[in-house]
């Protein structure tokens, strides 16, 4: 969003609740880092290293997709 617009949306009185949509997506690490040989996962968040590496270069988008895939993986382990 370009700066001068964003600026005039923060002076509206919804522009407080529209901003908040656009909060950075938190990392889905969970303290426990270790990568496993077999599946090139983490077995704390089930992000792949490169995933792990890039996470704080990526935009809200790319976070989301990576965090889907993570519980996708996740999911598919215990099933």
């Amino acid at each position: 969003m370009p700066m001068r617009l964003r600026q005039e949306i923060q002076k509206l009185p919804w522009g407080i609740e529209l901003m908040a949509a656009e909060q950075e997506i938190e990392s889905p690490c969970i303290g426990v880092c270790s990568i496993d040989d077999a599946t090139g996962f983490c077995q704390g968040c089930y992000r792949t290293l490169d995933e792990i590496q890039q996470w704080w270069d990526m935009d809200n988008a790319a976070k989301a997709a990576v965090v889907k895939a993570a519980e996708e993986r996740e999911a598919a382990v215990f099933d």
